[in-house]
C-alpha cells in the first residue's frame, strides 16, 4: 500500500475554522493510501517534512505559503522525492494561485480522489536552505510578514490590504545591489523581489512571464517614486503590465546575488526573516507537484 503523510499548520487561518483531517484521510484512503497525520510545532515544518519524506510516497501540505516553503525545504533536505499536494489554508496562498489550484479547502480535499497530473516544479536555493518561490525586500513586502496570525484569521486578505496601504504611505527607499552573470545593478529601491512564479502578494499575474518550470528567477526592482507614480505602478501590476513603467526594472536570470543597505527584515515565501545578503539560484524541475488533471 502507498504511504501518505499529512502535515497541518493549525495556526493557518482556515485550518482553525474547518476540520480537514477526516476529509483528507477519507479521500486518501479511497485512493489507496495508508495515511499518517502530523501537526507543526515550534520547530516548524522542515524536520517533519524531512522525516516524512523518507517513507512517504505523497506529502499533503495544509497551510499557507510559508508552511509550503518549509515543507519543500524539508523534502529537499531528505534526499528523497515524494510527490507534494497542497491544501491552501493561508491568507494569500500565492503558490496555489500561480498553479490555478483550488483555494477552497473542501474542493482541494475532494480532488485527492480524482485524476491528477504530476508536474516538475522549480525550487529556489537561497544560501544554505531551499524555498518555494520568493525572496523580497522593502517595507511593502515586509509589512505583510508583520501581520499577526490573530489579525489574519479575523480579517483575512483585508489584513494584508490594510498593512500594504500603511506601508505605501510610510515606506522608505533603500539601496540594493543585484549581481547576475550578465550585469550588476546598483540602485535605490522601494521594492525588490525575486520570484519563480507569477503570483506575488496575491496579485496573480504580477510577473506574467514567470512559469514554475522555466528554470528562471524573475526579478523586479522598483526605484523610488512619488505617490502618483506608485498608484500608476499598482494599476499596471493589477493588469499584469508592471514592467511597462519606467521606474520598474525587470530581469530574468538563473542565479544572482543580492545585498541591501538599510533593511533589517526580508520576506521569504511570505514569512519574515532577519535580513542577510542572499545567493539565489534555481534548482530546475526538482519538485514533484501533484495538480488536478486538466479536462
Amino acid at each position: 500500500m502507498m504511504k501518505a503523510t499529512i502535515i497541518i499548520n493549525k495556526i493557518s487561518g482556515k485550518t482553525r475554522k474547518y476540520g480537514v483531517e477526516y476529509k483528507l484521510i477519507k479521500h486518501l484512503s479511497d485512493s489507496g493510501y495508508d495515511t499518517d497525520i502530523t501537526y507543526t510545532n515550534a520547530s516548524g515544518s522542515v524536520p517533519l517534512a524531512a522525516e516524512a519524506s523518507k517513507t512517504s510516497d505523497l506529502i499533503v501540505a495544509v497551510g499557507g505559503d510559508g508552511t509550503i516553503g518549509e515543507i519543500i525545504n524539508g523534502i529537499m533536505q531528505s534526499g528523497k522525492n515524494p510527490e507534494l499536494y497542497i491544501v491552501p489554508a493561508g491568507t494569500v496562498n500565492d503558490y496555489s494561485r500561480a498553479f490555478g489550484l483550488p483555494l477552497d479547502m473542501d474542493t482541494a480535499a475532494q480532488n485527492l480522489s480524482l485524476p491528477y497530473d504530476t508536474i516538475a516544479a522549480d525550487v529556489l536555493k537561497i544560501n544554505d536552505f531551499n524555498a518555494a518561490y520568493l525572496a523580497a525586500f522593502g517595507d511593502f513586502m515586509t509589512a505583510f510578514t508583520a501581520v499577526s496570525s490573530k489579525t489574519k484569521n479575523s480579517l483575512g486578505r483585508l489584513a494584508y490590504i490594510r498593512a500594504g496601504i500603511r506601508a505605501l504611505i510610510k515606506m522608505k527607499p533603500f539601496k540594493v545591489r543585484i549581481e547576475t552573470a550578465d550585469e550588476t545593478i546598483e540602485s535605490d529601491s522601494l521594492f525588490t523581489t525575486a520570484s519563480s512564479i507569477s503570483s506575488v502578494g496575491s496579485i496573480k499575474n504580477l510577473i506574467p512571464d514567470a512559469e514554475i518550470d522555466d528554470g528562471c528567477l524573475h526579478v523586479l526592482n522598483i526605484e523610488p517614486a512619488n505617490m502618483k507614480e506608485i498608484i500608476t505602478i499598482i494599476c499596471l501590476a493589477m493588469r499584469g503590465e508592471i514592467t511597462k513603467h519606467e521606474k520598474v526594472k525587470y530581469i530574468q536570470t538563473k542565479r544572482m546575488k543580492i545585498e541591501t543597505t538599510g533593511q533589517t527584515r526580508m520576506n521569504i515565501d511570505g514569512d519574515g526573516h532577519p535580513y542577510a545578503p542572499l545567493n539565489l539560484e534555481v534548482l530546475p524541475q526538482r519538485l514533484k507537484l501533484r495538480v488536478p488533471k486538466k479536462s
